[in-house]
């Protein structure tokens, strides 16, 4: 069914479908000779009119190609190099902790790999939880909330301290304008307003590719 739609109605746009979902191009769509027949007769607009003044602004929120994330990997801090931002056990309830990193302890049992989504969120890799802050308060502690994509306390900065936009960096809230700190001796993880001489506010992520990322979002339209 879906090659069957991809070829009668969406033109050049099939190829992102393709793109996205390789194994539909090598199924059978069958004879459309009649379903063409039917959007001529009605004398159908493009599916790039369609696009264009109908969902123009679909693509903010499913982009033709799916952009490469700005970062990816584990997020270390500087204050204390051996700890990491670790998602595990936390939910809504359970705030996420630094523990040491999986690197350096191949044994522990941890979620250690987030990467920066085009929404701006901090995602956990191969899953659908986000880093949210749901309280305004100075120190307030963060969570995984289901990701959402609408900013609000989901959505953060990546704030280089280099122009060559490269680590380490500061990750700033983006419904506050608060950064990301941390307690290392507590294994504690929070927001407090920025300090960037700060090394408890300091990060490095893992793999960092802003410049790409931002071309990659250009060629999806974002």
């Amino acid at each position: 069914m879906c090659r069957r739609v991809a070829e009668v109605w969406m033109d050049e746009y099939k190829e992102y479908l393709y793109k996205r979902r390789p194994r539909y191009r090598d199924l059978d769509a069958g004879d459309l000779t009649k379903q063409r027949k039917i959007r001529e007769k009605l004398k159908c607009k493009s599916f790039k009119w369609f696009m264009t003044e109908i969902a123009f602004d679909l693509v903010k929120k499913y982009p033709l190609i799916e952009p490469i994330s700005k970062a990816d990997g584990e997020i270390r801090s500087v204050a204390d190099s051996y700890l990491c931002l670790d998602a595990m056990g936390a939910n809504e309830y359970t705030p996420v902790k630094l523990r040491p990193c999986t690197k350096d302890n191949p044994n522990a049992i941890s979620i250690q790999k987030f990467e920066y989504s085009y929404h701006e969120d901090i995602r956990v890799i191969k899953q659908e939880s986000c880093l949210d802050v749901p309280d305004s308060k100075n120190k307030a502690v963060v969570i995984l909330y289901p990701c959402h994509g609408q900013g609000g306390n989901q959505q953060w900065k990546i704030r280089p301290t280099n122009r060559n936009k490269s680590n380490p960096l500061h990750l700033v809230l983006g419904a506050s304008g608060a950064c990301l700190d941390s307690d290392p001796k507590n294994r504690l993880v929070f927001v407090k307003s920025c300090d960037y001489t700060s090394p408890t506010q300091s990060w490095t992520w893992e793999k960092l590719k802003i410049d790409v990322a931002e071309h990659s979002m250009k060629e999806a339209g974002l």
